[in-house]
């Protein structure tokens, strides 16, 4: 996360049933519901909107270390062209030796004059960078990527309500660059299972917890619902649930 925003998950439980009793049937694709929703304004420290959900999750594979970052669980994908080829292939990372696809070949070659141009939202969702290492930082130069749609398992949309008509929020049209925010208050659960390689069904709660200083400034005269989702390491999507309208007013504990 970049900006004022940050995402923290505060708790993850889960209850592996098996042992003496006959493992629970759960289906494979993650099942979710909503049990609470709050908002929590310390004396000191950081706002927080808080989402508890109960799961299910019958094969167990549930989670995303923090550390994995390989070609399932990067958060971007590049475009590398090998030495003395003349075609670009789709990389998960740039610690390769060679040319990478670039916003300049939009002008300078016919074959990706398609790429978007360097704008809203384009320049934060579709670009990466690149800053020399002096101070102040100097741009070098501005690659090509695509996100990677499956770097997060949980999701959720802010949906705001004007007259009768909720319109969701986006963040890449309100965090541009330089100040780019690529996933929202999506995130990511921690893998759950005790033994990956061999995982049985999971029932708990799961508790996450945004945090950040600009909700009140954002949403404080508003009426909100979330929208929101999780996936699995095989990215099963779960069923999609929302919670009711409310204020954080509200629901402010």
């Amino acid at each position: 996360m970049k900006g004022i925003w940050s995402v923290l998950l505060m708790a993850a439980t889960a209850a592996l049933m098996g042992a003496c009793f006959n493992e629970p049937d759960y289906p494979a694709q993650p099942v979710i519901s909503l049990r609470n929703v709050s908002f929590y304004q310390p004396a000191s420290g950081t706002d927080s909107l808080v989402i508890q959900l109960d799961f299910t999750d019958g094969d167990g594979d549930m989670g995303i270390g923090g550390d994995e970052n390989d070609t399932l669980f990067n958060e971007r994908f590049y475009f590398f062209q090998p030495a003395g080829q003349t075609d670009f292939r789709k990389v998960s990372n740039k610690d390769r030796r060679g040319r990478y696809l670039r916003y300049r070949d939009k002008f300078t070659d016919p074959r990706y004059d398609t790429l978007p141009f360097f704008i809203k939202p384009f320049n934060c969702t579709n670009y990466e960078v690149l800053f020399s290492s002096a101070n102040p930082p100097v741009p070098l130069d501005t690659l090509y990527t695509q996100t990677n749609p499956n770097y997060n398992n949980f999701f959720i949309e802010f949906y705001v309500r004007t007259g009768n008509t909720f319109t969701k929020y986006d963040f890449n049209e309100v965090f541009t660059y330089p100040s780019c925010e690529l996933h929202g208050f999506n995130g990511r659960i921690p893998i759950l299972a005790r033994d990956l390689s061999n995982p049985g069904p999971l029932r708990g709660v799961i508790s996450y917890a945004m945090q950040s200083p600009a909700f009140d400034i954002i949403f404080g005269g508003s009426t909100l619902k979330l929208v929101m989702y999780v996936q699995d390491r095989s990215f099963r999507r779960s069923n999609v649930i929302e919670t009711g309208e409310f204020t954080l007013a509200q629901i402010r504990r």
